[in-house]
């Protein structure tokens, strides 16, 4: 006998495409949140690495982190080899590295390693996406772009033509010894409090020397929340990694965060 087989009815096909929907549905906030653990790993990969880097930075150079320079006008960068001192006083020296180079080659000559995974802020006045390419890391000459990179370089700043280091960080630092924390550039930061010099300051455990670089939410007009670089875009759900200056790294979230990094309305961490 000839068996007949009935095909699917369209009210059961409908059925099944509702239900596969709504499976999807339920999958995709935990395949989203999958992929920012993922990022978020890679990053605080990144930034491990980072921190060997200035340690072994620091074992050539007497102690000290490596030189931010991104107070000439650039993006976040490294400064060429100067001198110690405060402010670091001196020139590029032809003997040496530069601390770009320098820091390229301790993280295996790897330039990615600059570059987090998650970083989509927009940079040049938003006329240029992120990650820049590679070789904007090692790009050389007086370019804008040169030697960029895609953390927050928060230790030894410097200022060209400063008087004092301290006084000048604070321009860029808030004090941290008062809540809440203000922006203060009458006074000098403290070393080892609001920033890292070598590894001569203390607390080195608790203060970052790197970390993700974020923004204010809504630029002026939102005063208390902060972008974060991994997580939801939402006040609950997002999270920072930072790398500090001895080394270890941690994820915080924003309610464990303080102000410290730039005014109100200007890219801050």
């Amino acid at each position: 006998m000839k068996r007949q087989f009935r095909g699917f009815t369209l009210v059961e096909l409908l059925v099944v495409i509702g239900i596969i929907a709504i499976i999807i549905a339920f999958l995709m906030p935990a395949l989203s949140r999958v992929k920012f653990q993922a990022q978020s790993v890679k990053c605080m990969s990144n930034l491990k690495q980072i921190g060997n880097a200035a340690l072994m930075y620091q074992s050539d150079y007497k102690g000290q982190f490596p030189l931010d320079a991104s107070s000439l006008g650039n993006d976040m960068r490294f400064m060429d080899w100067f001198g110690t001192g405060s402010p670091p006083v001196g020139g590029s020296d032809p003997n040496r590295f530069l601390i770009r180079d320098a820091m390229y080659k301790y993280c295996n000559k790897v330039a990615k390693t600059f570059f987090c995974p998650s970083n989509d802020i927009a940079a040049i006045n938003g006329t240029l996406l992120r990650p820049y390419d590679e070789t904007d890391f090692l790009a050389d000459g007086t370019s804008a772009y040169c030697g960029r990179f895609g953390y927050w370089w928060v230790a030894n700043p410097y200022f060209p033509g400063a008087i004092d280091q301290d006084l000048s960080a604070a321009s860029r630092y808030w004090h941290q010894e008062v809540i809440p924390e203000v922006m203060d550039a009458s006074r000098p930061c403290k070393p080892g409090q609001d920033y890292l010099r070598s590894t001569r300051d203390k607390n080195l455990s608790t203060v970052a020397i790197c970390v993700d670089q974020s923004r204010n939410a809504v630029s002026t007009t939102d005063t208390t929340f902060w972008y974060y670089m991994h997580g939801s875009p939402k006040k609950i759900g997002c999270w920072k990694n930072e790398l500090f200056g001895d080394g270890h790294c941690e994820q915080r979230r924003p309610d464990q965060m303080r102000k410290h990094w730039n005014p109100i309305g200007v890219q801050a961490w």
